[in-house]
């Protein structure tokens, strides 16, 4: 049997995996999924798990079961592309035939001094319930930055303020206004609601390095003080097994 392996369970890999089950996969080839959980996490989601206003199981989608589809759970170290085989932090190279990546997402920082190591992200689902953690251990009327404000700022702080009523919650942006890349009446109904329910919001905001959590603009401005820092900065692609051939 022939051998097709999907790296990632994600919204690609699992829409990968059931067009080919369901149309496309030959008699002759078996389908390998290989992700690091045993299950999906409905990353749109993500930002709710993370303020706790929805369970961890709530946002779970399982994976197909089928007898063509074998389902392996690891963390994959790389690919021998001249051998094609995947390596696996603690288990045997995965041999195949072809291969489709899809990895996902990592965070993108823009070189942002401290950003990385003071902020907190929901790009995973094992990140996202660190985050839910530190949020909701805050301390009644701690202060919340986010840092960035386009749909996953806006998002964030809308969820978060859903479960936390007693917390300052600040958006921090280098754009004019929050949702700045999308129509103005779009931006001015988000920033009356943000208003209406409390939410701080700060433009044009150009941050040079975070200090132990607090985000510290250029040229020399005052930073702005926090319990929590949220960065909601980009993402690019997860190419880190692919790279490590």
């Amino acid at each position: 049997m022939k051998k097709m392996v999907i790296l990632g369970g994600g919204y690609g890999g699992l829409t990968v995996a059931n067009e080919l089950l369901e149309k496309d996969l030959p008699k002759d080839t078996v389908l390998v999924l290989v992700d690091r959980m045993p299950y999906q996490g409905l990353k749109t989601e993500y930002y709710a798990l993370a303020a706790g206003t929805l369970a961890d199981i709530d946002i779970r989608v399982q994976y197909p079961v089928d007898p063509r589809l074998i389902l392996k759970f690891g963390e994959v170290t790389g690919v021998d592309l001249d051998r094609k085989l995947i390596l696996f932090e603690n288990d045997e190279p995965l041999s195949y035939d072809w291969l489709v990546l899809g990895l996902g997402c990592v965070d993108k920082y823009h070189n942002l001094e401290g950003a990385e190591q003071y902020s907190e992200s929901i790009q995973t689902l094992s990140s996202t319930r660190k985050t839910f953690q530190k949020v909701n251990d805050i301390a009644p009327y701690g202060q919340v930055t986010i840092v960035g404000g386009g749909l996953s700022g806006v998002e964030m702080a809308a969820e978060l303020r859903e479960s936390r009523s007693d917390l300052n919650i600040r958006v921090l942006d280098r754009g004019a206004s929050v949702l700045s890349a999308f129509p103005g009446k779009l931006q001015s109904f988000v920033r009356d609601w943000m208003l209406e329910h409390d939410i701080e919001m700060r433009s044009h905001i150009c941050l040079s390095r975070l200090e132990g959590g607090n985000p510290v603009q250029s040229a020399g401005a005052h930073p702005y003080r926090c319990h929590h820092l949220d960065g909601r900065y980009s993402t690019k692609p997860d190419c880190s097994a692919a790279a490590a051939s």
